[in-house]
């Protein structure tokens, strides 16, 4: 009778960055970081990424609803944790809003217009209705915008975003000029 040994041959480890960063991108961020376990190789991997996306799937579910205050405490710390992480740039963030909360979503976007965003997504539910900031006018890389429920003065000096192909606004919004 023969006995086979088992592989030691690494595959997940030996797989090309560019194939790890494909796999990564389309993975919910939560699970994302959790392949930094897989192997040496991938632990920092999840941080050069270049697109973040928030959604139902990255947010704690073993909080009770009733707990509101802290479930948004432990929602805006997971993003703040990400984007305090990153490196390099963030070519697309995604937010689908359920914190029911806008103060921190000012640094977020702030943050992101010095990470070279060029695709950017916030979506807010619960009629919370959130006043973008001024320094999403300085994202002159954007060329895909869609909000969900926001508000927005243009800036006078505004002469518009150069590379936009895709505007997308909806319920809710409200665009005003000063």
């Amino acid at each position: 009778m023969e006995v086979r040994r088992a592989s030691t041959f690494d595959v997940i480890s030996n797989l090309p960055r560019d194939g790890i960063e494909a796999i990564l991108v389309r993975l919910p961020i939560k699970d994302t970081v959790r392949t930094s376990i897989l192997s040496s190789k991938w632990r920092y991997m999840w941080v050069t990424i270049p697109q973040i996306v928030f959604d139902r799937r990255c947010y704690p579910s073993d909080i009770p609803s009733s707990n509101k205050a802290f479930y948004t405490l432990k929602c805006v710390n997971i993003v703040d944790q990400v984007l305090l992480q990153h490196r390099g740039p963030i070519h697309k963030f995604e937010c689908i809003d359920y914190l029911r909360s806008c103060s921190s979503f000012d640094r977020w976007i702030l943050f992101l217009s010095r990470h070279g965003i060029k695709e950017l997504i916030l979506e807010f539910f619960d009629g919370v209705r959130y006043k973008l900031p001024l320094c999403l006018f300085s994202c002159q890389e954007l060329y895909d915008l869609r909000l969900e429920r926001c508000i927005f003065n243009i800036p006078p000096a505004f002469e518009g975003f150069s590379h936009l192909k895709s505007l997308y606004l909806c319920n809710d919004f409200q665009i005003s000029t000063s």
